[in-house]
């Protein structure tokens, strides 16, 4: 959830920007603020991509530590747009803060997701029903769509979600808990899916359907200073998008430069598949599903948040 504190937190940190012209948005570098996964990576995919899609669109990158920390510096004014959770989005929405989406990014579909349930090898569990009344690892317990979906699943295979105990800890400690039996199952996701040790396995795929799982925005009043961006971005974020979807060896090299992962592991890894189009199907299932298991208090459309 984005608060006044996050904001005023990320003004503090980074310097409020003078409001932009439409000229400046076309012609200098676009600050964009992102995360170091899969599903939010699509911008570092725009410089490897450009000399063959020739976009002209040129992006000053910066990484966040989750999607409420890139809402909270799009909001302060520290950033042109930013990439984030569709859930991010609609909260800072709800909570009065006009951000407008402008492109579908990553969209998790059964086949193409890169985030899985996963227990101890020599674990008993067999279904969903099995997890009542034990812990959960998930990432975050905060407003995410990783999150949702896990509760999503859980649902609908018959678990009682008022039993299950969600423990928030980061991705590289999910493994060892599940081996010392600390939490019976985890939600992990990349780079750890792929090299998952020996002694843990996939137990499920919790996105059953095409959720949206970022989503590339803006404030309103900025998108109104600089008309261009909201004309041209989208359809150069949905080449940017076929391009990466095709070539997952630069993607890899891009995505191991920027976060300093080996490129091996980079290589082997689930790749996120990024939407060729709007799909505002995708984000109105992540936001039903976000309202339904309590990631947004209210119900917000995508009419609300996408761009005009």
């Amino acid at each position: 959830m984005i608060t006044r504190r996050d904001i005023i937190a990320a003004a503090a940190v980074y310097p409020l920007a003078a409001a932009a012209s439409p000229l400046r948005a076309q012609t200098a570098s676009l600050r964009v603020g992102t995360s170091p996964s899969g599903s939010y990576a699509e911008p570092l995919f725009f410089a490897p991509a450009e000399p063959t899609l020739r976009t002209g669109v040129t992006l000053d990158v910066s990484l966040f530590s989750s999607s409420t920390a890139t809402a909270a510096a799009v909001a302060a004014g520290a950033l042109d747009i930013g990439v984030a959770d569709p859930l991010a989005i609609a909260n800072g929405v709800i909570h009065g803060i006009p951000f407008r989406i402008l492109a579908t990014g990553a969209v998790y579909t059964p086949a193409t997701a890169s985030s899985y349930v996963c227990v101890a090898q020599s674990s008993p569990i067999k279904s969903a029903k099995d997890l009542n009344g034990a812990s959960l690892g998930v990432v975050t317990i905060v407003s995410s769509i990783s999150f949702v979906m896990t509760k999503a699943w859980l649902a609908a295979n018959g678990a009682d979600l008022s039993t299950i105990h969600f423990v928030e800890m980061p991705y590289a400690t999910m493994a060892p808990a599940l081996e010392r039996g600390t939490i019976a199952a985890a939600t992990m996701g990349e780079p750890y899916i792929s090299e998952l040790p020996p002694s843990v396995r996939i137990f499920a795929n919790p996105y059953q359907a095409n959720y949206a799982t970022s989503a590339w925005f803006a404030t309103e009043p900025w998108l109104q200073q600089n008309p261009g961006v909201t004309q041209h971005l989208p359809g150069a974020v949905y080449k940017v998008a076929r391009w990466a979807n095709d070539h997952p060896t630069e993607t890899a090299a891009a995505l191991a430069a920027a976060t300093h992962l080996n490129l091996s592991r980079a290589e082997k890894m689930h790749r996120s598949f990024y939407a060729t189009d709007a799909q505002p199907q995708a984000i109105r299932l992540a936001l039903a599903a976000g309202l339904k298991f309590g990631a947004i208090s209210r119900a917000v459309g995508v009419e609300e948040l996408l761009a005009t």
